[in-house]
């Protein structure tokens, strides 16, 4: 998986060397850039990155809980097991996304992702691709999602809200 992230940022970096302003430009920034030519290619490898260093960062060595989930949903239980049924059920790839649109909490599975960059805060992702894990799970994409969930760092949701206030 990692070096599936490795290429990614090596296609990256060939339109960072005829662009160099992407480097620093949001999403929406590079959408709304009128003279980039090969803008929607460029727009689709920046979201494929951000996802994949929020999936990277997304976990710690044990799980950690989440107040505002538990606020928000009842309890981290019913929240978990609901995205993992979701994960389970997505078949197409992508990622499993959990951020914050104002203060609201949400949740999203699938492929496009740009406006959830546009118009919301990812905080955490899970890769639903086979590259995240076939090599350790081969075709138990259920084991993997279990496992995940596991050790989802659920609490970076309550410091990104700590940070806002």
């Amino acid at each position: 998986h990692k070096n599936y992230l490795k290429n990614l940022k090596l296609e990256y970096s060939i339109y960072e060397k005829s662009y160099p302003e992407i480097k620093t430009m949001s999403i929406p920034a590079i959408k709304s850039a009128r003279y980039l030519r090969y803008k929607d290619e460029i727009i689709r490898l920046k979201v494929n990155l951000e996802c994949h260093n929020l999936f990277f960062s997304s976990f710690g060595k044990e799980f950690q809980s989440s107040q505002a989930i538990k606020k928000a949903y009842g309890s981290e239980a019913a929240f978990l097991y609901d995205i993992c049924n979701e994960a389970k059920q997505w078949e197409n790839g992508g990622f499993l996304i959990i951020g914050l649109s104002g203060r609201r909490i949400f949740k999203y599975v699938g492929r496009n992702l740009e406006d959830i960059f546009i118009k919301a805060t990812p905080i955490l992702s899970i890769d639903l691709c086979e590259h995240s894990y076939f090599l350790d799970y081969g075709f138990n994409k259920n084991a993997y999602l279990e496992n995940a969930i596991k050790y989802l760092n659920l609490n970076k949701i309550d410091i990104f809200l700590s940070d806002k206030d």
